[in-house]
């Protein structure tokens, strides 16, 4: 969606000519079943449906269901690919309640939101699906977060090193959060007058060089989408996956219009990703939550 025909690479580019024969644009549709076919290799694989212990950090089935229900509901979004709109929402559908079947626990409000974050807790924590692992104290494989996201020359917040100022929150993302909100003390604060990113703190390193996982699919995540598709298929329990989040979050159950509820979804989600996984995520949860029903 956001790149449209790009080049379809899949086998490794040895000589001038294969990188000119292969690296032409594709139609953007072919580039959407490529993503669909590995991604349902995935699924029809031998992967375990979620992975434990030495296996966290590789990829998995709940993985794939979850990932290729995202795809499907970002297709049925895209203006050139309405004539399928239903078929590619019923897909999602089909892909998220398969992701959100194979989840290790029974409800979202007993996970809690901090551990999906703390170094030390989010490996094992039960709500992520996917995350890329790092390690600490090694200047090849640690994360960089902690200090990257800390306000420009300060330091002690979120890690030893001085921080960069990336990601820096906005004023208009301090005041999404509602009143009560018990997420907002833990994503993020204020320094000096600046905003930063809490979430991916590690002060164990005096060079910065983090253990914070990049956490890419969580089961918040697929709630969230179970809610968006549900809300454009018409049906009745839409909310209530809506309201999963947001009980977790110490806020009272959504109780407005359908019609109303997009916004909601949309609002909750940019939470989700907005200041974590970064912008692109959310552009394209404002492009799905911005079409015509």
């Amino acid at each position: 969606m956001q790149f449209g025909d790009v080049p379809i690479v899949t086998k490794e580019l040895k000589t001038k000519d294969e990188i000119q024969k292969y690296t032409a644009r594709q139609p953007k549709s072919e580039v959407y079943n490529l993503i669909i076919s590995d991604l349902t290799q995935v699924i029809n694989s031998e992967l375990p449906d979620i992975q434990t212990g030495n296996g966290v950090g590789r990829a998995s089935k709940a993985a794939a269901y979850a990932l290729l229900g995202k795809v499907y509901l970002t297709m049925a979004a895209d203006s050139d690919f309405q004539s399928e709109r239903t078929s590619n929402l019923q897909s999602a559908k089909t892909n998220l309640v398969a992701a959100w079947n194979m989840k290790p626990f029974t409800s979202l409000k007993d996970i809690p939101y901090a551990d999906v974050f703390d170094k030390e807790a989010q490996t094992f924590c039960q709500e992520n699906i996917f995350q890329v692992m790092y390690k600490g104290g090694n200047s090849s494989l640690a994360s960089n977060y902690a200090y990257i996201f800390q306000p420009t020359s300060q330091d002690g917040l979120t890690s030893q090193k001085t921080g960069t100022g990336n990601n820096i929150p906005t004023s208009d993302m301090m005041s999404a959060y509602e009143s009560g909100d018990t997420r907002k003390a833990i994503s993020c604060g204020t320094s000096q007058n600046v905003n930063y990113v809490k979430k991916y703190t590690d002060l164990d390193d005096i060079n910065g060089y983090g253990a914070n996982n990049w956490i890419v699919l969580r089961y918040a995540d697929v709630a969230l989408m179970l809610a968006e598709v549900k809300m454009h298929l018409s049906e009745n329990d839409a909310v209530s996956y809506l309201n999963m989040v947001r009980e977790r979050a110490g806020l009272d159950d959504y109780s407005g219009s359908s019609c109303a509820m997009r916004s909601f979804v949309r609002e909750e989600s940019s939470l989700l990703l907005k200041d974590s996984i970064g912008m692109i995520c959310y552009v394209f949860i404002l492009v799905r939550n911005c079409w015509s029903t």
